[in-house]
C-alpha cells in the first residue's frame, strides 16, 4: 500500500524567540541560498572523484594540473557570491572596485578555509602533494593552519564572508595597487547590516556570553588566517592568478555583467 509522506517546509519563525526581525530572518536564508547556488564545492568534489578512478601516476598529473584552477575558485567564487548580493551592486563603481582590490586576498583566504573544510579538498594526499611542491612547505603548513581556523558553523561563515567583504580596513595592502576608500560611511552602513544578522544569529545560537566571545574569535583567527595568506603572495602563479582575478571582476563591474551566474532565482 502506497504511503503518502507530506515534508512540511522548515518553519525558523515559529515559537521563534530570536532577536531576528522577520526581514533578518529572510536576509539570512537568502545569504545562505545565495552561497550555495555558487558555490565551486560539488564541482570541485566531483573532480576529486574522477581523479580517484585515474591510476595513481595518472591522477598525480591530474592533481597538477587542477591545482591552480582549484585555486582560482576558492579566490573568484567567493566574489561572484558577494556581487550577486544587491547590497553590493547598489554601491557606486569606484567603492566596489576598491572593495575586490583591497579584500581580494583576505576573502580567498576565508572561502578557502570553508570550501576546504566542507569539500576535504586538503585532505586528499595527491592534491596535498603537489600544492606542498608548488607553495612550498613552509607556505603550505602556514595555509593549513589557517584551514583549521576556519569557521564550523557554515551559516556563520557565509555571513561572515559578507562581512568581510565591506570591510574597508585591509590588512594586505600593495602599494602599487591600493587606494583611498571613497564614502567608507555608506560601505560601513552596509557592512552593519550583516554584522546586525550574524551577531543576532549567533547570540539565537549561542546566548549573549557565547556568542560575543566566538565573534571577538572569529575577528582574531581571521586577522591570523590574513598573516599566513601573505606568504602565499611570494608565490608568482598565485600572484598573477589575483591580479587576473582582480581584473575580470573589474571589467564585469564596468560592463555592468556578473562575473559568473546572475542570480535571478534569488530575492534578497
Amino acid at each position: 500500500v502506497p504511503v503518502s509522506l507530506t515534508v512540511q517546509p522548515l518553519d525558523l519563525l515559529h515559537n521563534d524567540r530570536s532577536l531576528l526581525s522577520t526581514d533578518q530572518w529572510s536576509l539570512l536564508s537568502n545569504v545562505v541560498h545565495c552561497y550555495d547556488a555558487l558555490s565551486p564545492i560539488p564541482e570541485i568534489q566531483l573532480t576529486m572523484a574522477s581523479f580517484a578512478t585515474a591510476p595513481p601516476k595518472h591522477r598525480l598529473k591530474l592533481a597538477t594540473n587542477n591545482l591552480m584552477a582549484t585555486m582560482n575558485a576558492f579566490f573568484s567564487s567567493v566574489w561572484s557570491f558577494v556581487a550577486a548580493v544587491p547590497h553590493f551592486t547598489t554601491l557606486p563603481l569606484i567603492i566596489r572596485q576598491n572593495l575586490i582590490r583591497r579584500n581580494v586576498h583576505h576573502m580567498g583566504a576565508l572561502n578557502g578555509a570553508h570550501i576546504c573544510q566542507e569539500g576535504s579538498f586538503h585532505d586528499d594526499p595527491f592534491n596535498r602533494s603537489v600544492a606542498f611542491a608548488e607553495y612550498g612547505e613552509p607556505q603550505m603548513l602556514l595555509m593549513l593552519r589557517a584551514i583549521e581556523l576556519g569557521i564550523l558553523d557554515r551559516t556563520i561563515s557565509k555571513l561572515f564572508l559578507l562581512v568581510m567583504s565591506f570591510s574597508t580596513a585591509s590588512d594586505m595592502v600593495q602599494p602599487s595597487s591600493d587606494s583611498i576608500c571613497f564614502n567608507t560611511n555608506q560601505t560601513l552602513a552596509v557592512q552593519n547590516i550583516f554584522v546586525e544578522v550574524m551577531f543576532k544569529y549567533m547570540i539565537h545560537r549561542f546566548g549573549y556570553i557565547q556568542a560575543s566571545a566566538y565573534f571577538a574569535e572569529l575577528i582574531k583567527n581571521a586577522m591570523i588566517q590574513g598573516a599566513y595568506l601573505q606568504q602565499a603572495e611570494q608565490n608568482s602563479n598565485h600572484n598573477d592568478m589575483i591580479q587576473n582575478i582582480v581584473q575580470r571582476f573589474e571589467q564585469s563591474l564596468i560592463s555592468y555583467q556578473q562575473p559568473r551566474n546572475v542570480l535571478s532565482s534569488v530575492i534578497f
